[in-house]
């Protein structure tokens, strides 16, 4: 189901949903939402801000030129062309395009084509490539990036690859496992390495070294310049190679496919759950259906009860027909599950007593 918003120049949106989202660039003057039920969506909509919350999965188009904040995500996360801020995402998280600014996620983050990226806190693992500005804090599993310039101090709990295009400034990476780090070809920078490994490997300046029992390396590159301090848990490699002539696993082959699997998922769901809520719609008019019918019963049947006390004159029950042709005479039609229940409920709250109750049960099963 489809709900159309109108937008004002200038708007800002902000987002909740209880399960998965997909955000997507739509047409420029409105805020498309697709879910399955328009009950479980509640849209606020005011002068300067349009606020949207889904207790479900959701499909959701916006402008491109407007900032998006989306608050919180209970599910997966899809962010496609759009400058967003995201504040927590309990599930993965996939971006392709724009510039976005994440703060928590508990799983993986799969990153594709973006202009700048901020991650204060990942759970699972990070894998982006064509990053052009790429600022990591905190990450718990896997490193893998292929970025134009890194930024700030990263915290890595397990292994690290890192493909460098540029080091504008200082930086600094603790990796709990192994690294593997691949600098541009002729960069003037400062490397300072520790680690407790015995496994360090040294490819820079057409220069090859294997290391062993040295804790601290420190290195001057071309001219030197910015600083990269790096400290390894594991083994170190780095070189100034280029990563697809080091011979290195292509680490990113199958990052399409993935990033391409969470956005059909997400759209199949809400198809899905499109169909599964109006089977429930039917279900539930059927059931109303049957409720009604059996209150009807129960007040002619409660009318004939009231009969034999002489309290008020019913139309008498037509006679059953006579057997003919040898076949079997009609069975009395017996109380319903829900005619029961209607009767219990009565009993329950008193409407009725256990005396008039049996009574109701015996003229709904045609018993005198």
């Amino acid at each position: 189901m489809d709900k159309i918003f109108k937008l004002a120049p200038e708007m800002k949106i902000t987002l909740k949903a209880a399960g998965d989202l997909s955000l997507v660039v739509g047409q420029p003057d409105q805020l498309l939402i697709r879910t399955s039920r328009a009950e479980q969506l509640n849209v606020v909509q005011g002068d300067s801000e349009v606020r949207v919350f889904c207790l479900n999965d959701a499909e959701i188009e916006v402008p491109a030129d407007i900032p998006i904040t989306v608050e919180k995500v209970s599910g997966d996360l899809v962010v496609v062309d759009s400058i967003t801020e995201i504040r927590a995402v309990g599930g993965d998280v996939a971006i392709t395009g724009g510039s976005v600014a994440l703060n928590r996620v508990g799983g993986d983050v799969l990153v594709r084509d973006v202009q700048a990226l901020q991650v204060r806190q990942c759970g699972g693992d990070f894998t982006g490539r064509d990053v052009g500005d790429l600022t990591l804090e905190n990450v718990g599993g896997d490193v893998f990036a292929l970025t134009t310039s890194a930024h700030g101090s990263i915290n890595i709990g397990g292994d690290l690859v890192l493909v460098l295009g540029t080091v504008p400034e200082d930086f600094s990476v603790h990796v709990g496992g192994d690294v593997k780090v691949f600098l541009p070809s002729g960069i003037n920078c400062n490397l300072s390495l520790l680690t407790d490994s015995s496994d360090v490997e040294l490819n820079l300046g057409g220069v090859a070294e294997s290391l062993e029992m040295e804790s601290q390396i420190e290195r001057v590159l071309g001219e030197g310049g910015p600083k990269i301090s790096i400290i390894a848990g594991g083994d170190v490699m780095i070189t100034d190679q280029s990563y697809s002539e080091s011979g290195a696993d292509d680490i990113f082959s199958d990052l399409d496919v993935e990033l391409d699997s969470m956005v059909e998922d997400i759209s199949r769901e809400v198809r899905i759950d499109e169909r599964v809520a109006a089977r429930l719609d039917s279900a539930a008019r059927r059931a109303e259906e049957a409720a009604r019918r059996a209150e009807q019963r129960i007040q002619a049947a409660m009318q004939r009860v009231d009969s034999r006390h002489g309290m008020m004159p019913v139309p008498p029950i037509p006679p059953i027909a006579p057997n003919l042709g040898g076949r079997p005479p009609l069975a009395r039609k017996s109380a319903s599950n829900e005619e029961r229940l209607l009767i219990l409920q009565m009993l329950a709250e008193q409407k009725i007593t256990v005396e008039e109750a049996e009574q109701l049960l015996q003229a709904l099963e045609g018993v005198d």
